[in-house]
């Protein structure tokens, strides 16, 4: 388990959790029952898939299967096909609910964190906040969450153009200018 920073959204925690395998021996799956476990309780899941693996179908399947069984088919969820830099498929880039990426590249994992965050929180949304000087203890919040475009300071407040998740922005509302 881990905290990731998401762009423009909260941190989250992360959890990976054991590969999903056809046929597992029973004594196994006992062994990794509180791992499995986890998955139950995820708000979000992230399906990575080998997509150089000649076995990907397959694994796939052991792991829609898996889910199955742990009652958890219906966690909403992001398919990523990693390793797409051992194929000829272009990326990175996103189609549906699956994102085509390469770990080994910043320039992909930049790009899972941006379309998990709009998974979770909403799509970017232009947005002008007005927050009075007395109210800028609010200030460091709403920069943390704000892709900020321009900032006037006046002199009774401070004036924030930029774009901010949509789930987020209600976060706020007293402070948004329509």
């Amino acid at each position: 388990m881990r905290r990731i920073s998401l762009p423009y959204a909260p941190d989250i925690l992360i959890v990976d959790t054991v590969g999903f395998v056809s046929n597992l021996p029973h004594e196994l799956i006992d062994a990794f029952h509180a791992t499995l476990d986890e998955v139950r309780h995820a708000d979000y899941l992230l399906h990575v898939i080998d997509h150089s693996s000649t076995m990907r179908q397959a694994q796939i399947e052991a792991t829609l299967t898996t889910l199955e069984t742990l009652n958890a088919q219906s966690i909403p969820r992001i398919d990523v096909y990693n390793k797409c830099d051992l194929s000829d498929i272009s990326y990175p880039k996103a189609c549906n609910d699956a994102v085509y990426i390469s770990a080994e590249q910043e320039a992909s994992v930049l790009f899972l964190s941006d379309k998990l965050a709009e998974a979770i929180y909403g799509p970017l949304e232009a947005v002008t906040f007005v927050l009075p000087h007395e109210k800028s203890v609010h200030l460091a919040a709403v920069l943390s969450h704000l892709k900020l475009t321009a900032q006037e300071n006046r002199t009774s407040d401070v004036v924030l153009h930029g774009f901010m998740r949509k789930m987020l922005i209600s976060d706020y509302v007293n402070y948004v200018k329509f």
